[in-house]
């Protein structure tokens, strides 16, 4: 009894350390994807020459609020599509995509920017991740603007 009981125990801990290991590799993807030097341009920018928060719509797939992101010293905002629309954000993330293996990821977004003014931008990003001994490193990058 003793030993089924050792078992279960080591099963029930290295599956619970499997899985967690899951949504930190999900945060390091994301912040890449945040972070990508390509879009960073594109943040909004107040004339203090601060930047606003980084806005993710939960739409069509749902980012976890638990995960450690952060842009510019400040967490994301997480929105549904109503919350973006009545609130005129200016520039947002939808993510369409997030496939992550052990050793190699995949994340499809769009980021939506200017889009308060009359000349709306779109810009469509593929990403191709590959596991290295200090991380997730960015592979590939397909960038196509949409407008």
């Amino acid at each position: 009894m003793r030993k089924i009981y050792f078992v279960l125990m080591i099963w029930i801990f290295g599956t619970s350390a499997l899985l967690a290991q899951v949504p930190d590799h999900e945060a390091q993807i994301l912040q890449l994807c945040i972070d990508l030097p390509e879009i960073q341009d594109f943040y909004p920018q107040f004339d203090d020459e601060s930047k606003a928060a980084v806005y993710i719509m939960q739409y069509p797939i749902a980012i976890s609020t638990d995960l450690p992101l952060q842009k510019f010293n400040k967490r994301p905002v997480y929105m549904d599509r109503h919350e973006i629309y009545d609130n005129n954000v200016d520039a947002y993330f939808l993510f369409k995509q997030i496939d992550v293996g052990s050793q190699n990821a995949f994340v499809e977004y769009t980021m939506y920017y200017d889009y308060n003014s009359e000349d709306q931008k779109i810009l469509n990003i593929g990403l191709y991740f590959q596991k290295s001994a200090s991380g997730w490193e960015v592979l590939n990058v397909n960038l196509a603007n949409k407008q």
